[in-house]
């Protein structure tokens, strides 16, 4: 028995309307998903950068957390990360030209403030307590002193 060309037409037809329903089937299950993760967790809020403030005051905020480190230390640096955002963060220390991971987390990005103020103090702080005492030169500064004939040891000119 072989199989007639209207029977494999049947066959192909049955087929697509299988795929068809398997493909809606498939498209549905997808569509609940997709609208279950959407109601499950709500909208990441973005803030406009033009809610940032500009270069002039991210600098300034430098400044000021500058002076605030050197009279309070970590907590200071500590308060300013926290009540930050990420993004606000990410301008702040690209306006200051600061070496900051900010995908790290904000504990993190205090310690690397507070590394970076404390290499700056260190840097800045004066080298020596006491002014240099300066000795005389070893070597003598005029010409002449260095043709003269020194008097040799045990010899004796005066005679």
């Amino acid at each position: 028995m072989k199989p007639s060309v209207k029977h494999l037409l049947n066959i192909v037809s049955r087929l697509e309307a299988d795929l068809l329903a398997l493909k809606n089937a498939i498209t549905d299950l997808l569509r609940k998903e997709q609208q279950a993760r959407a109601q499950s967790r709500p909208p990441r809020k973005k803030v406009p950068s033009t809610s940032l403030p500009d270069e002039q005051e991210l600098k300034r905020q430098w400044k000021d957390l500058q002076t605030a480190y050197s009279t309070d230390r970590h907590q200071a640096v500590t308060e300013f990360v926290r009540s930050r955002t990420k993004s606000f963060l990410k301008e702040w220390a690209k306006a200051n030209a600061l070496p900051l991971d900010i995908q790290r987390t904000k504990k993190d990005i205090a310690q690397q403030i507070i590394q970076h103020l404390a290499v700056r103090k260190a840097i800045a702080a004066p080298t020596f307590t006491q002014p240099l005492k300066m000795s005389p030169p070893l070597i003598p500064s005029s010409p002449e002193s260095q043709t003269a004939e020194v008097p040799a040891e045990g010899s004796d000119d005066s005679d």
